[in-house]
């Protein structure tokens, strides 16, 4: 009887111990996109539909999570408290160690598959405790023009109204394109890769006023690299070319891209400039990162004053 009554306590101790470790192990999956985002897309989609409910529940599922686990604990000491006394204390203590090890070995693809497979139940389930929280709305990244929006409206904190207008002015421009603020390709000061870098041809390029300059290849038209002012120095060895100071090749952008547009390929390819192209992919012009920026201060500046027409470099 003695032996039964324990074995019983073990199964059941095993029992809490298992639902325990996979309590723990449910991972809420995360969104990178705002509510707001999520509910704009939710209105044409079942997929964003679902996303936006377990967005937001996160919080009340996390309270849920850790209730639960407190309760399914609580009763394990007991048990084993009740069974072996200080002895089921140190089981227990041992136990629970062994559940948080478990936790951080089980993948947490399984759970979270498993939740956005029934999102509805567990978002029920977390629904008990709806009132703790709200979803946290700041994504990792910008997904549209409407989520920004969102952002910039709800955060006066963060960005003033000079600056909110500046974004705005910026986003909403059509009027200033790559063509209007590059440099024409016939002020572009070109360079071979087969050139030997030496004081003369450092002081050609200096005169230039320029800091940055295509590299093509001997003989062809070819973009090869680009070779920076600021890489010149020092001159370490004799005969040195500029194939072994350039840097790889511009990233190329249309002619008639957008300030906005351009500031994306800024970011994309983390880029200080550009070579400029035209439909047939031949190259028109070249466009630095300060020739961006200085055009965005000229957008600033009129949409302070009210002016219109930013499109002169």
């Amino acid at each position: 009887m003695r032996y039964s009554i324990s074995m019983a306590f073990w199964i059941l101790a095993s029992i809490l111990w298992t639902v325990l470790v996979a309590v723990l192990a449910l991972r809420w999956p995360a969104e990178p996109m705002s509510v707001a985002e999520l509910e704009r897309r939710a209105k044409h989609s079942v997929k964003f539909r679902t996303r936006l409910l377990l967005k937001k529940r996160a919080p009340a599922w996390r309270v849920l999570q850790m209730v639960f686990a407190t309760i399914i604990v609580l009763i394990l000491i007991t048990v084993l408290t009740l069974q072996y006394q200080w002895l089921g204390t140190l089981i227990a203590a041992g136990a629970l160690a062994l559940a948080a090890l478990f936790v951080y070995i089980i993948p947490p693809d399984w759970s979270r598959k498993l939740i956005a497979k029934h999102a509805e139940f567990f978002a029920k389930c977390a629904g008990y405790f709806a009132w703790f929280g709200r979803a946290d709305d700041a994504p990792t990244a910008i997904h549209s023009r409407h989520e920004l929006d969102e952002i910039l409206a709800h955060s006066p904190d963060a960005v003033s109204d000079s600056q909110r207008q500046t974004i705005i002015a910026v986003l909403d421009d059509d009027k200033t394109h790559a063509r209007d603020i590059m440099t024409p390709a016939e002020d572009i000061v070109f360079v071979r890769d087969s050139n030997t870098l030496g004081p003369m041809i450092l002081d050609d390029l200096h005169k230039s006023g320029h800091a940055i300059f295509p590299v093509v290849r001997k003989g062809s038209d070819q973009f090869v690299g680009a070779f920076y002012i600021a890489d010149a120095l020092p001159l370490t060895q004799q005969n040195q070319k500029i194939a072994d100071r350039m840097r790889r090749p511009l990233p190329l952008v249309g002619a008639d891209e957008t300030l906005s547009q351009l500031m994306r390929r800024v970011a994309d390819h983390h880029a200080t400039a550009f070579v400029v192209v035209d439909d047939e992919e031949l190259p028109i012009g070249l466009l630095s990162i300060a020739d961006i920026f200085a055009a965005l201060g000229l957008i600033a500046k009129k949409s302070r004053t009210g002016l219109g027409d930013t499109s002169e470099k």
